[in-house]
């Protein structure tokens, strides 16, 4: 053991556990955040439409150690039609530019909806995979 770790003696009635992670959320909000710590979640992942005061500034806030907050990770939902809110993405042109897009603006993965074509879908796919964005859906 190394002599600076904590040792936690648990006597018989006290337990750790790990961090856990919770891979598919919508959380945003700095309750969001105290309520996964409260449940030992360490590593989140929200799965689209976060608001950019989270993206842009409560991450950042987060990561900083200003406000607590499990590690956060953002997808951009993309979609081959408006009817979800997401952004669309029709055209393989458009995969390319959600590929730059989504980096430049603090998103960690592009997540797939459901309307976009095998063309579009392939094109996200493989630039993510050529060292783009990486690629998320359901």
């Amino acid at each position: 053991m190394p002599t600076d770790a904590w040792r936690v003696e648990g006597q018989g009635r006290l337990w750790l556990s790990p961090g856990l992670a919770d891979m598919h959320n919508h959380c945003d909000s700095r309750q969001d955040m105290a309520v996964l710590l409260s449940l030992g979640v360490t590593t989140m992942l929200n799965m689209g439409e976060a608001r950019n005061s989270f993206v842009g500034r409560l991450r950042l806030a987060i990561e900083r150690g200003e406000v607590p907050g499990p590690r956060a990770y953002v997808a951009l939902a993309v979609d081959g039609s408006p009817a979800y809110g997401n952004l669309v993405v029709a055209a393989p042109e458009d995969a390319r530019a959600a590929e730059c897009l989504a980096p430049t603006n603090r998103y960690d993965f592009l997540k797939v909806y459901d309307r976009l074509s095998h063309e579009v879908f392939n094109t996200l796919v493989r630039e993510g995979a050529g060292g783009g964005q990486p690629v998320v859906g359901h």
